[in-house]
């Protein structure tokens, strides 16, 4: 069988709510050069359900449905990893859904334009209730977030080799993970940022990381505080 371009990773745990939504964004894609993987943590909702009618639906799509004890989304997103072929990642959170059907289609023009890249960055996306906002890359945020090195995660497409070059994802960091991990090749690797949409995000309560819940702001500020000595440690001695 021919390797995949994409390995879209998906990590579950009681996702009913949004999960139909992201997996017709999937099945609706006009390219069909992926696989999608699922990790889930032993959902006990509707979740394997609706993830079984979507792979009897789409028979084109390569899928496979890995079930683990449940210790974090890096540890999730680290067991997709190991379980793609794909020659790119891309993680699709439950949540969230592609912004349009050529998605990935531009995707694999632009690194087919750009075959030194190491990955592919687009637009900052967001829903918030029914409206979504879009932050290009030359609007006064999008610019900030450059500055301050924050990854557009969902719209971040990452080549196979940055993982196996730089490692995977930090397990001890819960929520910025992304950006833990960008940190670690970002000045180092050839990026190409465009001014194109490809996933949304969806803010919400039940997120991990759009959540203002108190328990989640305690994890993100332990995390950005790891982050913070993190950079500290790489001006200090340059690695």
């Amino acid at each position: 069988m021919e390797r995949p371009f994409f390995s879209i990773v998906t990590c579950t745990k009681n996702s009913e709510k949004f999960l139909k939504e992201c997996l017709d964004s999937v099945s609706k894609q006009t390219c069909r050069n992926f696989e999608h993987i699922f990790v889930d943590a032993f959902s006990n909702d509707k979740t394997i359900e609706i993830i079984q009618d979507y792979i009897r639906e789409n028979p084109d799509i390569v899928a496979k449905i890995i079930q683990a004890e449940p210790n974090g989304i890096s540890n999730a997103m680290n067991i997709g990893i190991k379980n793609s072929q794909g020659q790119v990642l891309h993680f699709l959170q439950s949540d969230d859904y592609y912004y349009s059907f050529d998605s990935l289609d531009r995707v694999i023009k632009i690194f087919k334009d750009n075959l030194k890249a190491s990955a592919v960055m687009g637009n900052y996306v967001a829903r918030i209730r029914n409206k979504v906002i879009i932050l290009n890359k030359n609007s006064l945020l999008g610019i900030i977030n450059r500055f301050i090195d924050k990854i557009s995660h969902p719209n971040a497409f990452v080549k196979r080799i940055i993982f196996n070059k730089y490692g995977m994802f930090d397990e001890s960091i819960k929520i910025i993970m992304d950006r833990e991990h960008f940190l670690r090749w970002n000045k180092k690797e050839k990026i190409v940022s465009v001014d194109q949409s490809f996933t949304v995000f969806r803010c919400h309560q039940g997120s991990i990381s759009s959540s203002m819940r108190l328990p989640n702001k305690l994890i993100f500020l332990k995390d950005h505080l790891k982050l913070v000595y993190i950079k500290i440690i790489k001006s200090i001695y340059g690695r």
